[in-house]
């Protein structure tokens, strides 16, 4: 029951920030909370972890989502996607040291890349950045079998579903953005 609520509030909140509505984030932070006693339930301490961080950053992202005019959606110049690469390394192997270290962690290899990709993509949707849903489509494609080798299989079901929903969100975000990629590249 638990995981199917989980999982039903946080495939509204993903719908939703698709459609850039700020009721993306209440339903989303319910979300979070239901997910991380999931993962505390399951050992998964990465993805447990990453839930307190999803419900600081989700009040962020909707503090800076009312904001639309200063946030408007919009690619990164590709100075911003190199250190938003790098910022991911450095995540990964900070979380990986963390779940390393910690007993009983399962797969940390896959934890903490899903952890940090994930946390990329958050930080990247509080800007309305359209890069975030390619950490998000990496995340997600990556979740499908990290689930399902944890034994949570619905969660491994619902990830083809956010997976899609990644993929229409950078497709329409795409369209709407108030930049093109081929301009920000001529730019550095």
């Amino acid at each position: 029951m638990l995981e199917f609520a989980s999982v039903s509030l946080s495939l509204i909140s993903v719908f939703l920030i698709v459609k850039n509505s700020l009721w993306a984030w209440p339903i989303g932070i319910i979300s979070n909370i239901l997910y991380g006693i999931l993962f505390v339930d399951n050992k998964i301490w990465g993805n447990a972890l990453l839930q307190v961080v999803f419900i600081i950053q989700s009040a962020y992202c909707w503090y800076n989502w009312n904001k639309p005019n200063e946030y408007p959606i919009a690619w990164m110049k590709t100075s911003g996607r190199y250190q938003s690469l790098g910022a991911f390394g450095l995540l990964f192997l900070l979380v990986f040291g963390i779940l390393h270290l910690s007993a009983g962690e399962k797969l940390p290899y896959l934890d903490a890349i899903t952890t940090s990709l994930c946390i990329m993509g958050m930080i990247l949707l509080a800007y309305r950045k359209i890069e975030n849903w390619l950490y998000w489509m990496c995340a997600d494609a990556l979740f499908i079998g990290f689930f399902f080798l944890s034994g949570l299989y619905i969660l491994s079901a619902s990830y083809i579903v956010f997976f899609s929903l990644a993929t229409s969100g950078f497709i329409t975000w795409r369209k709407k953005s108030t930049n093109t990629f081929v301009n920000k590249q001529q730019e550095v």
